[in-house]
């Protein structure tokens, strides 16, 4: 929707907002009643239990390990006892208030924002969203809270507690008595100078944090285009402006609690520095620091009106760093920005959640590869459950940094090159302490690794360092390749590294929701082992994870409660859809796979549909599976699906032979619709199928039909009898020789099939091959297609190995041409036949990546959708016509006569020709319309909610196009199921089959149509005329050629 200007608009708008806003307001604080007081009690209840449950515990281990740890002195042991009452007790009340307002906070203002952001745009179900959001995830929210603080409070603290004891520092830790007065000076002058300036701070730039807000808030709430328009602005803006006061406030408190430790931080300083005199330094450079960074927060005027004088021999970029701006940001752009992210900049905060992810991705990734390699067991999952070994929770992650260094190292990458080629630099990577504390040591780590030039030996054998922890039997057994270096200093200098890289990983394993995610990791390992090891072992691990540790105790039972609040929206979702009309669907379908058993009935898929059309209607639902798909059987009805909602239904559903064959969609003909469809799609029209082009390389399809038509005639001479005058020719394979020889050669200029081919034709048997496999495949029934959540432990009839084993074997294939192109290239440059692969070499950068895909799998798949989509239709089409022709020889011998007497026969029917082959056309034409190359149109996956028919189809149905019903209907087609060309010279002569009439679509219609049909009907209409001026053609016996 479009926003239109003017006063009398943007009033009306502004109108008929208010209300909408307030309603939505109203149904938010209902929701964060009714719910609210669940997920406070969920989070106190569950956090104070947590704290009390583990008091004791905290108190008597935190007591030992300071006894037991050489970490700390005497003096020091003696100081940590007499303060530690103070943190212990302090614990309690303050652990179980925090539950309390952490309880009141997100049991009230979640589904307050959930509400607003269910009505935000490209949400689907608004209505019913807006009333389910933020009322059971409220809960679950709840609970994942409890589940993440009691980690931390259980494994992280045992972690550090751990580390202590484990400590072997030849100078423990200890207090220099003479220095504790001036530490104690240093503290109390902080406190006294440092928290009034910085209240002062705070509230002086308060109101510039509440009106910048504001204003920014405004202008989101209105929009760039129109003010209060939904698909325009943001609705959860107006949400945010009347919460952004209590934010400011938050803020407020929050810049005054931190007074008091920055000003209490002096002492430490002044202890670390062992200077009474930098303490005091530090007390006026931390003003300027916190006005520096208060100031960077809100865009305001760069640098601070307070002295900042160096306060630390050592300068720790840790603390004094600023926060990170762009690079040449001027001051009137920098302005312009909001002092927080707005809500419609939400995207922006995905930066730091896909590091994360990537980072847990990478993970299970190296443990998968462990595990192949026989590094880790069942015994190291299960010892990890119970924190009794560290080659899980530390080895691993330190194994995949490391990976990730030496991977960014190799590649120049100026910061870290991640899985999936992600790159994290400091200028991508997101603001702020947390990812300050980060990258800085991470940034050190890598220039050390970078600095020893480690050869491959020293890469393995610092590998099984990093993941057996240092254990030596570990480290000696597992044989990787890796040899500790003969110098003493170099060994060192590994186990230095591998310490620093466990360190590291130990720090990462103590934040909050660290261990919630590794469960996952960990879960999906002990999974891919069940495959490698004893089941029993592996169940009793999965068994130990899930029911053993109390801590999960509550998944379980939030499971049953999920399970009740699933049936229940089951069924009121039937009640929302009894006043929604939806197509009819036939009867008998199954649990869990639906009509699939159906479908697999004698007869083909395409007519058994056209039998359920009969009954059902032209539009009807079927559930392949778990997925709902809608079959249209009518000419009505297409032109409405390509028509009216083409956008909506241009998207096509995911499988996995497209994942598999298809390089998850890289082959544009089965790619989702997006900006690499559109691409990829027009690179291949321009670049080989357009007109112009089609005419350029006219020369290789006259080339192809000729050569392949002596060579038929050889075969005649070769195998004539005498007294018939006739020879045995099988004409689907010539066919599919011919158009496979037609379309390589365009594609990537080989010819691999006749009697002159001088290549060996073996790698064109193995690509013939292939194509028949991908066609196979691609039509069969893949369990994880239909029922996705068995695809992991089930290959029915081993169908996903047989299309990993295709796909290995035209990627092979592909490369082969690639490569050599690319070597041709730099060899004779643009001295060789410029074919459709040296094309896309000189338009894909191989370096670069063509909208998340590497140039090179581009440039494979590309010309892999030239070949499939030209070779197996064209040979169909072929094969039908030339059978029809068999079957009807009157209208054999018609066509034959029009050549006769438009050509002649002193000379070959030349393109040229074609337009006056009227009959000639008008034969395809009818073989189209009998039999096109595709009776059931590819899937289109309906990407947005869309009436049809008068029907409702939701978002992520599946769209089949029954072309074969719609290209016999007997209220457009008389005698629909007869072969009769002369239908197009007559009644239907002003029909055609480039997508506009409905009632005749062989190639499709719509965005999605085929780009190739201008050159499939040259190659068709050139071959068929050839064939039929050249030679006569009967059946053994006479026998009826090809059946429905």
């Amino acid at each position: 929707m479009e926003a239109h200007a003017g006063f009398l608009l943007h009033l009306w708008n502004l109108i008929a907002f208010i209300p909408f806003f307030l309603l939505l307001l109203i149904l938010g604080i209902v929701k964060a009643i009714v719910i609210g007081p669940v997920v406070l009690i969920v989070i106190t209840v569950g956090v104070s239990a947590v704290i009390i449950g583990l008091w004791p515990m905290h108190v008597i281990r935190t007591c030992y390990c300071i006894v037991k740890s050489k970490k700390f002195g005497t003096v020091m042991k003696g100081f940590l006892f007499i303060i530690l009452p103070i943190p212990l007790l302090l614990w309690l009340p303050i652990g179980i208030i925090g539950s309390l307002f952490t309880g009141l906070g997100y049991g009230f203002f979640w589904p307050l924002m959930a509400t607003f952001e269910a009505i935000g745009e490209g949400v689907p179900n608004k209505f019913i969203r807006c009333f389910k959001d933020g009322t059971w995830s409220s809960i679950l929210g709840g609970c994942t809270i409890v589940r993440d603080f009691a980690d931390v409070s259980f494994h992280s603290y045992f972690s550090v507690m751990d580390v202590w004891l484990e400590s072997k520092t030849e100078t423990p830790t200890e207090i220099k008595i003479s220095q504790i007065p001036g530490c104690t000076l240093a503290g109390i002058l902080g406190l006294f100078v440092d928290v009034p300036i910085i209240i002062m701070i705070v509230i002086y730039k308060a109101p510039f944090m509440l009106f910048k807000g504001w204003h920014r808030l405004v202008r989101d709430l209105i929009g760039r285009s129109g003010p209060f328009l939904e698909t325009v602005c943001v609705p959860f803006a107006g949400l945010s402006i009347l919460l952004w006061p209590i934010v400011v406030a938050l803020a407020s408190l929050a810049g005054i609690g931190s007074s008091f430790f920055l000003g209490l931080y002096a002492a430490v300083v002044a202890y670390q520095e062992n200077s009474t005199k930098r303490g005091l330094l530090y007390i006026i450079a931390i003003l300027s620091l916190f006005d520096e960074y208060t100031n960077d927060f809100l865009y305001l005027q760069e640098g601070s009106c307070f002295p900042r004088p160096r306060y630390r021999e050592v300068v720790d970029y840790s603390v004094t760093r600023p926060t990170k701006r762009a690079p040449g940001q001027s001051e009137a752009v920098r302005t312009k920005q909001p002092p927080v992210r707005m809500p419609s900049k939400q995207m922006q905060a995905l930066k730091a959640v896909v590091i994360w992810n990537n980072f847990f991705q990478a993970c299970e990734y190296t443990g998968r590869e462990l595990l192949g390699a026989g590094a880790i067991g069942m015994k190291d999952l299960e010892a990890w459950q119970y924190s009794k070994s560290d080659i899980v929770n530390i080895g691993i992650p330190a194994y995949t940094f490391f990976m990730c260094f030496l991977r960014s190292i190799k590649s120049g990458s100026t910061g870290f090159l991640m899985r999936d080629n992600i790159e994290l630099t400091d200028v991508n990577r997101p603001e702020g302490r947390v990812f300050d504390w980060l990258f800085e040591p991470m940034s050190i780590m890598k220039e050390q690794i970078k600095s020893l030039h480690l050869t491959e030996t020293e890469e393995l054998y610092l590998y099984k360092l990093s993941l057996y922890c240092g254990n030596r039997d570990r480290v000696d057994a597992w044989n990787n390749g890796g040899v500790p270096p003969v110098d003493e200093i170099r060994r060192a200098q590994l186990h230095a590294i591998s310490r620093r890289l466990r360190g590291f990983s130990a720090m990462l394993s103590r934040l909050p929701t660290f261990r919630r995610r590794f469960q996952e990791v960990v879960k999906a390992l002990a999974q891919e082992a069940k495959q490698r090891n004893n089941l029993m072992d592996v169940v009793r691990v999965l068994q130990s994870m899930e029911l053993l540790n109390p801590v999960y105790l509550t998944t379980i039972f939030s499971g049953v409660f999920v399970l009740i609040y699933f049936l229940y929206i089951m069924i009121r979702s039937r009640r929302t859809n009894a006043k929604i009309r939806t197509a009819p669907e036939p009867a008998g379908a199954w649990p869990l796979i639906g009509h699939l058993p159906m479908l697999s009935e004698p007869g083909l898929p395409h007519i058994v549909l056209g039998d359920w059309a009969d009954k059902y209607g032209p539009a009807f639902t079927i559930r392949f599976g778990m997925h709902k798909a809608l079959v249209v059987s009518s000419w009505e009805v297409a032109k409405e699906c390509f028509t009216t909602n083409d956008k909506a239904l241009a998207s096509r559903p995911t499988s996995v032979a497209i994942k598999i064959m298809a390089c998850n969609g890289a082959l544009f003909g089965f790619a989702p619709y997006g900006k690499y469809w559109r691409e990829a799609r027009k690179i291949a029209i321009l670049e080989l199928l357009s007109n112009h082009r089609l005419e350029l390389l006219k020369h290789v399809r006259i080339s192809e039909v000729s050569t392949s038509i002596k060579e038929l005639y050889q075969v005649w001479q070769e195998s004539c009898n005498s007294e018939t005058g006739s020879a045995l020719v099988e004409m689907k394979p010539w066919f599919g020789d011919l158009t496979l020889n037609v379309v390589v050669r365009m594609v990537a200029g080989k010819r691999y099939f006749g009697s002159s081919v001088k290549l060996d034709n073996g790698e064109g048997k193995r690509l013939q091959k292939v194509v028949h496999d991908f066609f196979h495949l691609v039509g069969l029934f893949v369990v994880s297609d239909a029922v996705p959540f068995l695809g992991a432990w089930f290959d029915f009839k081993g169908y996903e190995k047989a299309m990993k084993r295709t796909a290995k074997e035209l990627d092979n294939i592909m490369e082969g041409w690639l490569q050599e192109h690319r070597r041709n290239k730099l060899e004779h440059g643009t001295n060789v036949e410029q074919d459709f692969m040296y094309v896309l070499l000189s338009i894909l950068d191989e370096n670069d990546k063509f909208y998340g895909y590497e140039a090179d799998l581009v440039n494979k798949a590309i010309c892999v959708n030239m070949i499939f989509g030209g070779v197996d239709t064209t040979t169909v089409t072929l094969t039908w016509a030339l059978s029809l022709l068999l079957n009807n020889r009157d209208i054999l011998q018609k066509a034959q006569h029009e050549i006769d007497s438009i050509v002649g026969k002193d000379r070959l029917v030349d393109e040229s020709d074609i337009t006056k082959l009227v009959y000639l056309q008008a034969i395809v034409k009818e073989t189209l319309r009998l039999y096109p190359a595709a009776p059931l149109s590819a899937q289109h996956l309906a990407m947005e909610d869309c009436t049809v028919s008068g029907y409702h189809v939701r978002a992520g149905t599946w769209l089949f196009t029954n072309i074969y019903k719609i290209q016999r209907d007997p209220r457009v087609w008389s005698s629909p199921s007869e072969f009769q060309p002369e239908r197009f010279l007559t009644t239907q002569a002003n029909v055609d089959f480039r997508g506009k009439h409905f009632e005749f679509v062989p190639f499709g219609s719509g965005r999605r149509s085929c780009p190739g049909m201008s050159f499939a009907l040259q190659v068709v209409y050139l071959t068929l005329a050839r064939l039929l001026q050249g030679f006569d053609f009967e059946t053994p016996l006479n026998a009826t050629c090809g059946h429905d």
